[in-house]
């Protein structure tokens, strides 16, 4: 099947936030995850792409807490990142997707589709995922 079109405005936002140059950079789950946090402000510094440098700067940053057993969608927020060896998506909360479906996360996939609609899911054939939420600001920890 043909790929969805990309998004002109994530294209822009991507370079004017990301500047990852990367292959595939557009359908770069990490990009994506990248992007939304770097654009949105909620940290500038995230890194620009590849999972294994994100969960590092995750890990060590102090800017986030980590999950490494969440199971169930109760215990998510709004902006969770979910992360392991190979991939990473945001969780979102529930929103209705264009086709009237509900749907509780976004994801891009390298060289497989633009960011896109999703459900959550905790683990795949990777494993099971890290989630990362950032911590409030102005927070005691």
């Amino acid at each position: 099947h043909d790929p969805k079109p990309i998004n002109p405005t994530y294209a822009q936002a991507v370079s004017e936030h990301n500047g990852s140059s990367g292959q595939d950079e557009l359908t770069d789950c990490g990009v994506f995850v990248a992007t939304v946090m770097r654009m949105s402000g909620a940290d500038p510094e995230y890194a620009p792409r590849g999972t294994s440098v994100q969960m590092d700067y995750l890990r060590s940053s102090g800017k986030y807490d980590l999950f490494d057993n969440l199971n169930n969608e109760g215990q998510l927020q709004p902006g969770d990142i979910f992360i392991i060896d190979g991939h990473t998506y945001l969780y979102t909360g529930n929103y209705e997707g264009s086709d009237g479906r509900t749907y509780n996360a976004a994801s891009a996939s390298w060289r497989g589709h633009v960011p896109e609609a999703t459900r959550v899911y905790f683990t795949d054939y990777r494993g099971h995922y890290t989630v990362a939420r950032l911590k409030q600001s102005g927070s005691s920890d």
